[in-house]
């Protein structure tokens, strides 16, 4: 059962309490010094969203934050659909954090290509000029000025930022409500899309392009991220990829398969193999897998189970060593 979480909605308009790494003076833009309306009465015309927020992918909300979100957008009347959004270390850690927008969110409310959005705070002047990016494997971040708006506004890891497009303010503005995590250790977290094996761990830039690629894909499992070793490529002569026991134990039958593997339009049958009795493993068809792909050590592999195929079927990701 989640624990009861206390939040608070914080209004900031100085740059105290910063993280390491922020600097003194930021970058963005101080604003007009008449005072920007930033919320909207709501017309006769247009009625509330069916759904009042769209939250970031792989997030779960303990139920004191879901009312405390609930409450805000009731309080401020919101006639739009929200993104809630909360603050893992990749969004707020200097000296290059950024924020991914769902896909469904970015198409719906975002430029259609790369472009700068604005950003305010409720009954506060200034604003921020993020730069709003689609990538070409279909990811939607903001950045750039993202890093001034958390060092201005302290946002730390397991705030919650609430973005609600604000009416009147221009296009592409939106009004960000900050909440407050005052017990982080009950705080909402982020929960891993992937699995890896027990013996494995990723850097933080591998774990970023990972969970970048996760959001990506419409997921209907875990996926399992294999980080090539010798072993895996032919290095030493095998060509042998271990399924880790807890991945193996949820997703995989306890019995010798065929398993599809599927990559960019082309298929490669490999076989499923016990060892010792517990340990699955792919043998036939990985050493075809791996020389036509090429793969190295060092390179990830991210395998994505599909459900309801006639065949176990995976699709394979490759991140090249390179990219990490």
């Amino acid at each position: 059962m989640i624990s009861t979480v206390r939040v608070k909605e914080e209004q900031y308009s100085d740059a105290s309490g910063r993280s390491d790494g922020c600097q003194n003076g930021s970058s963005s833009h101080s604003g007009s010094t008449r005072k920007t309306a930033v919320i909207s009465t709501p017309s006769a015309e247009s009625g509330p969203p069916k759904d009042k927020y769209v939250l970031s992918s792989r997030s779960n909300l303990a139920d004191a934050q879901k009312e405390k979100i609930d409450k805000l957008l009731q309080d401020i009347q919101s006639r739009t659909l929200a993104f809630v959004a909360i603050m893992r270390k990749s969004n707020v850690q200097p000296p290059y954090p950024s924020l991914t927008i769902t896909k469904e969110y970015a198409v719906a409310h975002f430029p259609h290509e790369s472009a700068s959005v604005i950003l305010q705070r409720p009954g506060e002047n200034k604003r921020w000029y993020p730069r709003f990016y689609e990538g070409n494997d279909g990811i939607h971040k903001i950045r750039g000025e993202w890093l001034d708006f958390v060092c201005d506004n302290s946002v730390e890891e397991g705030d919650i930022c609430i973005f609600v497009p604000a009416k009147g303010g221009g296009r592409f503005t939106f009004t960000v409500h900050l909440l407050r995590a005052e017990s982080k250790a009950h705080a909402g977290h982020f929960v891993p899309p992937y699995m890896l094996s027990q013996m494995s761990f990723l850097s933080p830039v591998q774990q970023s392009i990972v969970e970048d690629k996760a959001e990506a894909i419409q997921l209907e499992a875990h996926l399992y991220v294999a980080i090539m070793n010798k072993t895996n490529v032919g290095v030493k002569g095998h060509y042998i990829l271990e399924f880790g026991a807890k991945y193996a134990a949820v997703y995989l039958p306890k019995e010798e398969r065929t398993i599809l593997l599927q990559r960019k339009g082309k298929e490669w049958q490999t076989q499923m193999h016990i060892r010792n009795g517990r340990r699955l493993v792919l043998e036939g068809g990985w050493r075809k897998f791996v020389s036509d792909n090429r793969l190295r050590v060092g390179d990830i592999c991210l395998f994505e189970l599909k459900r309801n195929r006639r065949k176990l079927t995976m699709i394979v990701h490759i991140i090249s060593r390179d990219q990490c």
